[in-house]
């Protein structure tokens, strides 16, 4: 059945795709036209830092915890306590990137990023199998075109930009190592997604456990993904803050704030619109960057963009009628079988006659 959104879903995904193609061409510019070299590590350990210092703003202007009768500092407290859930999300989010680290230094860019859209058909299995998510089959072939679409809008243009690409025969590992690693990642992206989402609506709660906001559980996640940063700092190569420039910081600002809106957009729509949210920006920053920035757009790259839209109007539009769990059509057919006159009932009836 069709999507009824919400006015604040409309606006969280319409942010979110709006953030997401901005990054993506900011990140484009910056890296790619101007060529500055500040480090991406850095850069991810300030927009850590940044949507770390955004939350717990956030947090103490809505004063919540005065309601609970605490102080501030021990409303903090107690959420940082609470953050084992928030702890093994931001171990699978480590996990994953050296995992990237692993693929991309045994297989080419494009075979990484093909590899890497069927994170949409493994949020896809993962909404089905934990929160038990129900897809027509509108749904899954909209699933299907996105994952296709996205392949051959992004492929081209990293297949033009790759001057020193590797070719697979990197040192100590094999192109087989190199897939089977992002294909890993990408099953862990689909499940970090999914259990997400089951944390921050409150999935599986015991009865008295309070749900912690999405700002709370933000904090949680940053203070256990900063020290994985850090080591990442430490052990690069490249020299601490050199090379930082205006451009730099604006993309740790829009990298922090996307981090929140993709928690936002989960807890009031769910992983799969926020997938489709970023696979719109896809498009929307595949054409910009063709207008202002001298970017590449072919005519497969085309046809990949009218199999994202197409994709996103079929997941949204879907015309297939709603249906009934299995559990309730059961009931009603029991409560067809049932008589509306007894045979008792009916004898008693014809001896009063």
């Amino acid at each position: 059945m069709a999507i009824s959104f919400t006015p604040i879903q409309k606006r969280v995904l319409i942010i979110l795709l709006l953030q997401n193609a901005s990054y993506t061409l900011l990140r484009r510019f910056s890296i790619g036209v101007r060529q500055d070299t500040y480090s991406y590590h850095e850069c991810l350990f300030l927009a850590e830092l940044f949507k770390l210092g955004l939350s717990l703003y956030k947090i103490q202007a809505d004063e919540e915890y005065v309601n609970k009768g605490l102080t501030f500092q021990k409303y903090v407290q107690g959420v940082v306590l609470e953050s084992s859930k928030m702890m093994i999300l931001a171990w699978i989010y480590a996990l994953m990137n050296v995992l990237s680290f692993v693929s991309l230094a045994r297989i080419d860019a494009s075979t990484f990023t093909i590899v890497a859209q069927l994170k949409v058909l493994s949020t896809g299995l993962f909404s089905y199998l934990i929160l038990n998510k129900q897809f027509s089959k509108v749904k899954v072939v909209a699933l299907f075109n996105l994952v296709c679409g996205a392949i051959l809008v992004t492929t081209p243009s990293i297949s033009s930009s790759e001057d020193t690409t590797n070719d697979g025969s990197g040192a100590g590992g094999s192109k087989f190592i190199g897939i089977l690693a992002v294909a890993l990642e990408v099953t862990l992206s689909g499940f970090a997604s999914i259990y997400f989402e089951k944390v921050v609506k409150g999935a599986g709660l015991k009865s008295g456990q309070p749900l912690l906001g999405i700002f709370e559980r933000n904090v949680q996640l940053a203070l256990h993904s900063l020290p994985f940063y850090i080591c990442m700092i430490m052990f690069s190569s490249e020299k601490l803050g050199e090379g930082w420039n205006l451009y730099g910081i604006m993309l740790a600002v829009m990298g922090g704030g996307g981090g929140i809106l993709v928690a936002l957009s989960v807890k009031y729509a769910d992983s799969i619109l926020k997938t489709l949210a970023t696979s719109g920006s896809i498009v929307l920053s595949t054409l910009v960057g063709w207008l202002l920035l001298d970017g590449p757009l072919t005519f497969v790259m085309l046809i990949g963009v009218g199999l994202v839209l197409a994709a996103i109007w079929l997941y949204t539009f879907d015309p297939t009628p709603p249906t009934q769990p299995a559990n309730v059509t059961e009931k009603a057919k029991e409560v067809e079988a049932v008589p509306l006159i007894s045979p008792n009932n009916s004898k008693k009836e014809s001896n009063n006659v």
